[in-house]
């Protein structure tokens, strides 16, 4: 259990080891767990607990890393592009002041949007998170959403106040990218496209005329990264990497193991003809942009 300690009181959530060495050990939580704490304990499962430092944080990505003394046992990250819904899944953590409990769901779907995040002004929004129906509440987030085989495949965010049996959590291919990009002291590189879309479904549903799969574009941020690749204005992104945005697939899924700095092949049909351009990722701005 992750204790925090703020100008208002004690918060509390769950977290993962999945670095130990010389330095100590690296723990994965949310960010929202630790911001805004001026202390943060470690409570262990036999009642042990240490102050741990906050080393490094993403609120993009809400997730914080936490270094410890000594060394604790580490889980291993499994690959979350390869689950599917339908599968079994178990939540840990200390829901409601509940030390290490596990509750059991499956996947009920992917490539899920969560916003309000953390909540308050600084709230920020996901835009590609698993859903699962393994109980996810107050003091599990940063918890590990793990496999049948015990492997992290995600790390629990929140569940939804709007109804029970919802969850949400970070995919553990987001999740291992940030942890080892905090834990060796870099900053957060999560990817910059520059672009708004929109899938073709509510292109189609608001009365554009569009064919095909993808994401249209609907704005492009001037002198972002699309920008300058040639990106415009009713473009259609119809693949990322290689990955079709297609049943479901969001855009920000297909970049889920990209960083900035990275060149990566946009697939766009234009007036009906196909053609590959290479985006250079940009760094999230420190301000919010608009299209």
């Amino acid at each position: 259990m992750i204790i925090v300690q703020t100008g208002s009181g004690v918060a509390q959530g769950s977290g993962v080891a999945f670095q130990s060495g010389e330095l100590g050990s690296f723990i994965l939580t949310n960010n929202h767990v630790v911001a805004g704490g001026s202390r943060v304990q470690v409570l262990m499962p036999d009642g042990s607990h240490f102050d741990v430092k906050v080393v490094g944080t993403d609120a993009h990505e809400d997730l914080a890393v936490l270094q410890a003394p000594g060394s604790l046992p580490v889980a291993q990250f499994g690959d979350s592009t390869r689950l599917q819904v339908g599968q079994s899944v178990l939540a840990i953590g200390s829901p409601l002041g509940n030390q290490s409990s596990v509750s059991a769901g499956i996947v009920s779907a992917l490539h899920r949007t969560l916003t309000n995040v953390g909540g308050g002004a600084q709230a920020e929004s996901l835009p590609d998170v698993l859903q699962t129906d393994a109980p996810i509440n107050p003091g599990s987030s940063g918890g590990p959403l793990v496999d049948g085989n015990g492997l992290v495949v995600g790390i629990n965010s929140a569940g939804s106040t709007n109804g029970s049996g919802i969850g949400f959590a970070i995919p553990s291919v987001v999740a291992k990218r940030v942890a080892e990009n905090l834990a060796a002291g870099k900053a957060p590189a999560d990817p910059f496209v520059g672009v708004c879309t929109q899938p073709i479904e509510a292109a189609l549903a608001s009365g554009k005329s569009v064919d095909g799969y993808g994401h249209l574009v609907v704005g492009v941020v001037a002198g972002g990264p699309a920008g300058q690749a040639g990106i415009r204005a009713n473009d259609v992104i119809q693949g990322v990497a290689g990955v079709a945005l297609n049943n479901g697939m969001t855009l920000g899924g297909a970049l889920q193991a990209h960083s900035a700095g990275d060149q990566v092949k946009f697939t766009v049909r234009r007036a009906g003809s196909l053609s590959d351009l290479n985006v250079q990722l940009g760094g999230q701005p420190s301000t919010p942009v608009s299209c």
